[in-house]
Parts: structure tokens; sequence; C-alpha cells
């Protein structure tokens, strides 16, 4: 029975900068942890594995040209952790250690109004490298799920410029141009949510810096033939 798809990733700490109001240009810094389930399976073999990592790392700019609703956002993260476990023989102790990367490039369009409220699209191409594991009777092996393709994000946020923002967004990569595990080609699909509380408005020269509390939801399944995974991380 599969856990519910609830908890992805706690920001513990992080960085906001805004160059004015509204902001031409948002910078995000973060650090923090990550709570994942994931299952594979070939028809015959499951394997499944999760916990809490917190070891977890994300950077995205966001940057709108002057006098324009048109900008570009990057975004880059990665994380690294520990999969503790047995051999399928429960003949040895294993530890695996795994690395997941993601990064993007988007255009960007954005409303905002007078009250503060705020939405924007955006259009893009991204990169992931989604842990896995290569298990067989006698090994255990970390392995990657690595994936690009075509993305698409949508942000809804409020900022009247007072001590308290808050933002909901979410993207969806709807399919892959390219995915592999172990030298296999699958069909995936990636969605993601957050939500995120930006608290303070301390001055830095020409930027206003604010404390970050984030949350993220990103759930990846793929296929091809008979192996099948889904990752809730």
């Amino acid at each position: 029975m599969r856990f519910p798809l609830l908890v992805a990733a706690l920001v513990a700490a992080a960085v906001t900068a805004h160059a004015a109001e509204p902001a031409r240009a948002r910078l995000t810094i973060s650090g923090g942890a990550a709570l994942r389930n994931s299952i594979q399976s070939d028809g015959s073999l499951g394997v499944r594995f999760g916990g809490l990592s917190a070891t977890q790392g994300r950077l995205t700019l966001d940057y709108f040209f002057e006098r324009s609703p048109v900008g570009l956002s990057v975004e880059a993260g990665g994380e690294r952790f520990n999969v503790v476990g047995q051999n399928l023989a429960r003949t040895k102790d294993v530890t695996v250690t795994e690395t997941g990367l993601r990064a993007s490039a988007a255009i960007a369009a954005r409303w905002v109004a007078a009250s503060g409220l705020s939405a924007e699209g955006q259009l893009g191409y991204g990169y992931g490298a989604v842990p896995q594991l290569d298990v067989t009777p006698t090994t255990v092996a970390a392995a990657q799920l690595r994936h690009h393709g075509p993305l698409l994000g949508v942000r809804l946020g409020f900022d009247n410029g007072g001590l308290v923002s808050a933002a909901l967004r979410g993207r969806v990569a709807p399919f892959a141009v390219g995915a592999t595990y172990l030298g296999t080609s699958l069909a995936l699909t990636q969605i993601g949510a957050g939500a995120e509380l930006a608290f303070g408005r301390f001055q830095l020269s020409k930027l206003k810096v604010a404390a970050l509390l984030d949350y993220e939801l990103s759930i990846t399944s793929a296929s091809a033939g008979n192996y099948k995974t889904s990752q809730t991380a």
C-alpha cells in the first residue's frame, strides 16, 4: 500500500531579494529537508525506499524586463542522501549514496494588480535526475532516472509591501523528450506544487531581504514495458 502523497520539501531557512515594488528581480536561495517515498517494479520484483533526507538545496532567479510583463526564470537544485538496508538475500547490509538534480530555464509573463496580487506563467525546458536503485539478487547500487523536456509553470502571489507576503506555485512536465533508466527509454510525467510565506523586510543596499518558509510536493511517474516507478520527493 502506497503512502499518501503529502510531503516533499520543507525549507528551514532561505533568503529572497527584491529589487523594486513590484520586484523586477526575485532571488531565492534555500536549503531544507525532503520526505521521500519511492516505489519501483519490473513486473516481478518490487523495490521501495523512503525516509527523511536533510540535504537539499535550491536556487531560483526570476527577472522581468523594465516596463515589460515579460521576463526570464531559471532554477537549479540538488540533493544527496544515503539509503541503508539489506540485499535481496538478506545476507549483507548495504549503504548506497544517492544524488538528485533538477534545472530549468523558462520565459515568464506576469500580471500585477495595485492591491499586491500577481499572477505569473512560465513556459520552458527542464532537466532532472531522479534517484533510483539498481537491484539484483546480489547487489544494490545507486542509479538515476534522467529526463528532459518541456515544462509549464504558474505562480499566484500576494505582496503589498508589508511584513508578510505569500505565494502558491505549480509546475508540470507533461511528457519527456528523453527519459532513460539504465539505458532504457521511458515515458515520464512530473507534477509539482508549492506554497511559501516570506517574513520581514530588511533593507540591504538597493535590495529588500526577507526570510522564507517554503513547502513543496513533487511527484514523478515513469514506465516502460513491465518497469514502473513512482516517487514523491
